[in-house]
């Protein structure tokens, strides 16, 4: 296997006309792909930004790649996609056990919320392959999210965050043994 990566540019108006020469400046897509074979494709859509501003893999590229891909007659095409903004995922799993519990006992918590919060972030591969199979784009995942995002709404305007987080009662027993010295 030659170990030198191989890299096609091409410019122009049309996209699936420059995709399909870029296959072929690599030496045609029947070489590059075997027929019967598994194909993985990892496009950049980690964040909802239109395609003009290159943050992410515009879809007419995604969809030229697989037409271009679909010529050398793989068993399977897999477009891997990540859930949109999950990358502040991990900022989220950790700050939202600490504001509702404290830092007390957030161990215990962060362990059993931690598996939980990693089965939803999996579902949301699940989720955008369902909508891009229904609906052959990402429009009904946002409308899965918005539903999922009022959920939350929903829980944190009724959860009463006093009520688990231990940080509150330590505060109330300092606040309170300082008001009992200030009237003795």
């Amino acid at each position: 296997m030659d170990k030198n990566s191989l890299v096609a540019l091409v410019k122009g108006e049309d996209i699936q006309e420059d995709v399909t020469k870029v296959f072929d400046l690599m030496g045609g897509v029947k070489n590059m792909i075997h027929k019967g074979s598994t194909v993985v494709l990892k496009p950049n859509a980690g964040h909802a930004e239109p395609p003009e501003t290159s943050v992410c893999t515009n879809p007419e590229v995604v969809r030229a790649v697989i037409r271009e891909v679909k010529k050398a007659e793989p068993k399977r095409i897999i477009v891997a996609m990540i859930g949109i903004a999950i990358g502040a995922a991990a900022n989220f799993m950790t700050s939202l056990p600490a504001s509702v519990f404290g830092r007390h006992n957030f161990d215990l918590v962060y362990s059993i919320y931690f598996p939980i919060m990693e089965i939803v972030l999996m579902l949301n591969y699940k989720v955008n392959s369902l909508a891009l199979t229904m609906t052959g784009s990402l429009r009904g995942a946002y409308v899965v999210f918005i539903v999922l995002l009022a959920v939350n709404l929903i829980l944190i305007s009724v959860l009463n965050t006093k009520k688990y987080n231990l940080d509150y009662a330590k505060e109330d027993e300092v606040v309170g043994a300082v008001s009992e010295e200030n009237e003795a």
